[in-house]
């Protein structure tokens, strides 16, 4: 089913929250949750007529937004039941993104006897990059701590006959509201901005990417001439990734963490892991939670809880990283 969708009120309350989000430092931006949620409800009633076409069947979905709805959580559409309790989207259904259909098609990896390696770069604090060591400390990824963008550069070099499974980026990461091409990973030294990366000869035909990295997946505000998605994550489909995770906006490390120990190794779909993860989230914090924290988040509301959940989509195909064709279900839900 296609629809042509323009509200108002979705356009009005998705840039009250986003200024909102913006206003407040970095350490507090978890207190616009309100406003967020406000936002999920609008998605959930104006677009009310695509997701009761989309629930008698259960379908998953594959969303091919247009103009200011990149920046939309749709998949955490506030949905009401005929008794009038709420949920959201990704409660019942799993959901997947592409910037348009027109992106390129993926090819096989044949012949690729690398196609088994995970590489990971990592660039924080050293009391926060503490964390993630754990999360890397398995014999699944080749690590490169203090990276830079010469070290992906080198990378790069590398990926030109043989992409990887997976690749992971954990650092920070901020959006540029108004140029998207100014967009910056902070990696050691000088960072990376988003044209550095879009000019990078990198290949990544097949390979699962985990942006983990606030904002990554997070357009410009203003409209721009030609409707594109320009982020880290977009630009990986043109790169041939297979699916890619990043976040819409502001990602916490345990639930980014959370994502990539319970991906790696697996061959369900990262859209397919997202949901599941989502939905437990509702109810319990991440496995990698402090211990200390884990009550205090149980006895949160799901408004509050939304910030930290909702950030994180796939953009992709509706299959997993080595598969290249739909099939079964997944054809059906490319037609949703």
């Amino acid at each position: 089913m296609q629809t042509g969708l323009s509200s108002y009120f979705l356009w009005v309350k998705g840039r009250a929250w986003l200024s909102k989000y913006r206003q407040l430092y970095k350490g507090l931006r978890q207190q616009s949750a309100f406003l967020l949620d406000e936002l999920c409800t609008i998605i959930g009633r104006e677009m009310r007529p695509v997701f009761d076409n989309i629930q008698p069947d259960n379908r998953n979905v594959i969303w091919i937004p247009y103009g200011f709805l990149h920046q939309l959580p749709l998949h955490a559409a506030r949905l009401s039941k005929r008794d009038g309790t709420d949920y959201y989207f990704f409660e019942k259904q799993a959901s997947v993104y592409l910037p348009s259909w027109s992106c390129p098609s993926r090819k096989s990896l044949k012949g690729c006897s690398k196609v088994n390696e995970h590489f990971a770069f990592r660039a924080f604090s050293q009391e926060e990059d503490t964390y993630w060591k754990d999360v890397f400390d398995n014999t699944y990824w080749a690590v490169k701590p203090d990276a830079t963008i010469n070290d992906i550069t080198d990378f790069a070099k590398n990926t030109i006959n043989c992409a990887a499974k997976w690749l992971a980026v954990v650092c920070h990461g901020t959006a540029d509201p108004v140029n998207p091409f100014k967009s910056k990973l902070e990696l050691r030294n000088k960072g990376m901005s988003l044209l550095e990366f879009l000019r990078m000869n990198l290949n990544l035909l097949g390979t699962s990417v985990f942006w983990g990295a606030c904002e990554t997946d997070m357009t410009p505000n203003r409209p721009q001439p030609i409707d594109e998605h320009l982020s880290f994550a977009g630009i990986c489909l043109t790169k041939g990734s297979a699916q890619v995770l990043g976040a819409l906006w502001q990602s916490d490390k345990y639930f980014t963490g959370d994502l990539i120990e319970s991906a790696v190794g697996q061959d369900t779909p990262l859209w397919q892991i997202i949901q599941e993860r989502q939905k437990t989230w509702l109810t319990d914090a991440p496995n990698c939670f402090p211990e200390d924290e884990k009550l205090s988040y149980r006895e949160q509301e799901k408004i509050e809880k939304l910030y930290y959940i909702a950030p994180f989509r796939v953009i992709g195909y509706p299959t997993n990283g080595s598969d290249t064709k739909l099939q079964g279900k997944e054809k059906e839900a490319a037609k949703s």
